[in-house]
């Protein structure tokens, strides 16, 4: 039982030479109400050799350990154990003790993990785009579409068998990557390029497939600022919230700060074992959970240029598939537990923005430095890099006089590059001194 072997690992030691003494201790109640058993971990003196055997021992039954900093045992870096809600509080590294809550979740929700049907292997086909370039199977998208009756049986029973026995063709994780140049970028920099990866069509289908069961449970458990990809909520809607914010603060004689970050290659970057914590928070179907992270490992890709060449293969350890229709969904949910703060979010996939209102430039100011500071952290816990070089800043005012003045936000003692006409989400929000200086330039 994972609690006893919890007991045994974490049971006080005798000092050793050389060594810090690694006293620690599990207390586990017996009682045990309404399904649900709790775990109380002591974490003084525990080492991180002890907190690595912990976690390959939550892996080996059935539940993901991440450490998020592997420095101090200390409040910022407990261990954060999937299914367990954390109930009591961290003090310190010598007496804190922390109090995990478990829920007992089904292992198999019917309505997740069932047989794939006909009508949802005709909705997937249906969203497929005749033209479109093949993987490495080199399977067009014409030849699934014009399949027959036998042929979609027989596709359901494939793609069943392959989600319940967890195994996938090794074809279907290797992507061929084509690079695009990106327009008034020179051709001999590596970053004046935009890779396209060309995923095999059958795995195309059976993600449409997962996608289209999980959706449901997945968006009521996003937050509301979070628009990304989601049903009924489109880039449009979060401008014109965003833009209508701004203008509140106008009719309140308030002025508006805003931050627009920009994340390095967050798709790439988002660190596996972190999304299987926070698939399992999220998903009540642990067969389910195990297939999406089966469909994340072991994946590689080629590089294929113009001409025909190819490079060798190479392997990915992190993010999310490049081009999965899967893919904007996960990261959703890799950063749906983006901490509270006193400005408003705004949240589209990787664009985001806060909003912060305040009758003063102070006031603003220290807000926003505040919770820049709180997302920085988080982002940093998750293994997500802000690109400060390109996050930028805007003030909305009415105020003529200050109509020059410029906000200042820093991020690791750097300040945040301040335009008047910052661009979010393909739009140009315009401030009130960019348009001050256009009309006096027109005169």
């Amino acid at each position: 039982m994972v609690q006893d072997q919890l007991v045994k690992l974490m049971s006080p030691t005798k000092r050793r030479a050389g060594r810090l003494r690694t006293g620690g201790r599990a207390v586990i109640p017996t009682v045990e109400n309404r399904g649900l058993s709790v775990l109380q971990l002591n974490v003084e003196g525990l080492t991180i050799a002890k907190l690595e055997v912990l976690r390959h021992l939550a892996d080996s039954n059935g539940a993901a350990v991440l450490l998020l900093q592997e420095t101090h045992c200390t409040s910022d870096n407990i261990l954060k154990i999937p299914g367990f809600h954390l109930t009591g509080s961290i003090y310190s590294k010598q007496h804190g003790v922390a109090t995990f809550v478990r829920t007992e979740i089904s292992c198999v929700d019917s309505n997740l993990s069932g047989e794939f049907t006909a009508e949802e292997l005709s909705e997937a086909m249906s969203k497929l785009k005749p033209g479109k370039s093949p993987g490495r199977d080199n399977i067009h998208p014409e030849f699934v579409i014009h399949q027959n009756t036998t042929t979609t049986g027989w596709l359901c029973a494939f793609y069943t068998s392959c989600y319940q026995r967890l195994n996938l063709p090794k074809t279907w994780r290797r992507a061929s990557v084509i690079a695009l140049p990106k327009p008034n970028k020179s051709a001999e920099d590596p970053k004046s390029y935009r890779p396209i990866s060309l995923l095999c069509v059958p795995f195309k289908i059976l993600e449409r497939m997962i996608h289209s069961r999980i959706e449901p449970v997945v968006d009521s458990q996003l937050p509301r600022e979070q628009a990304g990809f989601r049903c009924g909520r489109s880039t449009a809607d979060q401008v014109t919230l965003l833009c209508q914010d701004i203008e509140d603060s106008f009719q309140d004689n308030e002025k508006a700060g805003v931050v627009y970050l920009d994340l390095t290659a967050a798709y790439d970057t988002v660190l596996l074992r972190g999304l299987h914590l926070k698939l399992l928070r999220t998903i009540p179907d642990r067969h389910m959970v195990k297939f999406i992270m089966k469909t994340l490992s072991n994946r590689s890709f080629i590089l294929q240029t113009s001409s025909g060449q190819c490079s060798r293969l190479r392997r990915l350890k992190n993010g999310v598939t490049q081009g999965s229709v899967l893919s904007p969904m996960l990261f959703n949910v890799y950063i749906h537990d983006l901490p509270d703060t006193a400005s408003r979010k705004y949240g589209y996939a990787d664009d985001l923005a806060i909003m912060l209102r305040r009758p003063t430039w102070k006031a603003m100011e220290e807000g926003l430095n505040e919770d820049m500071g709180t997302l920085v952290a988080y982002l940093l816990r998750w293994r997500l890099q802000l690109s400060v070089g390109k996050t930028v800043a805007a003030a909305y005012h009415l105020s003529t006089r200050e109509a020059r003045r410029e906000l200042e936000v820093r991020v690791d003692n750097k300040c945040l590059e301040v335009q008047q006409a910052p661009k979010y989400l393909g739009a140009k929000v315009t401030s009130r001194v960019a348009l001050i200086r256009r009309l006096a330039g027109t005169t």
